[in-house]
């Protein structure tokens, strides 16, 4: 529970530090207005990909069976649709911002009392983004297809995946931002897993409030810089043993 609370904490420190350093308040604006537009979008997208799917499916629903059916479909089809939009639009808007997210992690660790750190070019920013974005899209979108393929056969199993989905989605939170933090310090993926097997409780308690706040309406587009600045908190901590 310690750990727990640990993560919990490191994600709110996040936020203060962004609302309290106003020498980044325009990096942590980039990503926010870049998840704003790509999430709008792929949420619009989505959402009319998922009702064209549903009707797709049932054609002409004949009786209040099949109108029941129709609308249980769309219903999970709409919700599959807002997560993947969600998923997909931030780790999208990672990949652009990640220079303006590199600069918020280099502030923070300095308010922290670590090391200045060199400035990675773009093209190193640039990669090491997308190589993270792809990873993250790869393991994350096929999983919540799964589980909620799942859910369409045997509706009554939501009450198990629909945990199921926000733990996955906790987790791969946290592996996305931790990279940011760990790449400055020029470390590798076995080191990230360590780092991970180590603070497992942590890195959940980080993730799910990353997870929750992503829901919420303008709030959750602050999520990027809020997490690499939380990240960078929950990782300078742990080194220090602060």
């Amino acid at each position: 529970m310690r750990q727990l609370l640990r993560g919990v904490r490191a994600f709110f420190s996040g936020f203060h530090f962004i609302l309290t350093t106003p020498r980044i308040w325009v990096f942590a604006a980039i990503p926010a207005a870049v998840a704003m537009l790509l999430i709008g979008g792929l949420m619009v997208l989505g959402v009319w990909g998922a009702g064209a799917a549903a009707s797709a499916m049932f054609g002409e629903p004949s009786g209040d069976l099949g109108e029941a059916g129709l609308f249980a479909t769309r219903i999970f089809f709409y919700v599959l649709a807002v997560l993947v939009a969600i998923f997909a639009g931030i780790a999208l808007a990672q990949l652009i911002s990640g220079p303006a997210l590199d600069r918020i992690v280099r502030a923070q660790e300095q308010t922290l009392g670590g090391r200045t750190r060199p400035d990675p070019s773009f093209t190193e920013s640039l990669g090491r983004s997308l190589r993270v974005t792809l990873t993250t899209l790869a393991i994350g979108v096929p999983i919540m297809i799964l589980l909620t393929a799942i859910e369409l056969v045997f509706p009554p199993v939501a009450v198990v995946t629909m945990p199921c989905k926000f733990c996955v989605s906790a987790l791969l939170a946290t592996w996305d931002l931790i990279d940011y933090p760990f790449s400055l310090r020029g470390a590798d993926v076995q080191a990230r897993f360590t780092w991970l097997k180590r603070n497992f409780a942590a890195a959940f308690g980080f993730g799910a409030m990353i997870a929750l706040v992503a829901l919420v309406p303008f709030v959750g587009l602050l999520i990027l810089p809020v997490g690499v600045a939380g990240a960078t908190k929950l990782i300078f901590v742990e080194e220090s043993g602060s």
